[in-house]
């Protein structure tokens, strides 16, 4: 596919209604790693989805100017 330019982008993570189950129903004595999720809500390390949308959009024209088929971090940028 020359004519095309593809990217994996990692958004890192995103306070969607994924994160009210996540952090509410899970049990944290079963799964630890969900206290790392709880503690990051709302905080700039886990923005709403209006607010990565942004971000992302945001970095769509330096993204196209690296290599084709890069995997991009967005917690990177």
């Amino acid at each position: 596919m020359p004519d095309t330019h593809l990217t994996a982008l990692a958004p890192g993570l995103v306070d969607t209604a994924m994160q009210d189950y996540l952090c509410g129903e899970v049990d944290r004595d079963e799964f630890p790693s969900i206290q790392k999720l709880a503690d990051a809500r709302g905080t700039k390390d886990m923005p709403g989805p209006d607010k990565a949308a942004e971000t992302i959009l945001g970095l769509l024209d330096r993204l196209r100017e690296g290599e084709s088929g890069q995997f991009i971090d967005v917690r990177a940028l």
